[in-house]
């Protein structure tokens, strides 16, 4: 399975809570850049003729929207965010261990012969080495 239909099947088994995450991400990247604008309006203030002449106080309320916007985001991100790593993490547990038990070989009929380190020497050696 290519890598993106495996992510695209993810956000399909989820779409709302992977959009609201999004939103949530974005939020908190744009909030993050408004104090940095205002810094920007506020020594732009001190020269003589400033670009925009926007008041100091619409500068301290833009501060504080801003920082709410953060903590909004933040929040709205955590609520979201665990949720959907956890459901995907289930699932893909779920899945996994249901081919593990499809496989024939994986299925012993009676049980192993060898002591655990035997068997786990045994795993070792039919793994690639990368």
């Amino acid at each position: 399975m290519k890598t993106w239909k495996f992510f695209a099947s993810l956000v399909r088994f989820q779409p709302w809570n992977y959009a609201f995450n999004c939103l949530a991400i974005i939020i908190v990247l744009l909030a993050e850049m408004i104090p940095g604008l205002v810094g920007q309006q506020f020594f732009d203030r001190l020269t003589a003729r400033p670009a925009v002449d926007i008041g100091l106080w619409w500068l301290i309320t833009l501060l504080l929207f801003a920082v709410m916007g953060r903590i909004a985001g933040i929040v709205s991100c955590q609520l979201t965010n665990s949720p959907f790593i956890l459901c995907n993490t289930a699932l893909l547990q779920k899945n996994i261990l249901a081919r593990i038990l499809q496989l024939p070989e994986h299925m012993p009929s009676q049980p192993l012969q060898e002591k655990p380190s035997v068997a786990c020497a045994m795993m070792s050696m039919k793994m690639p080495s990368f």
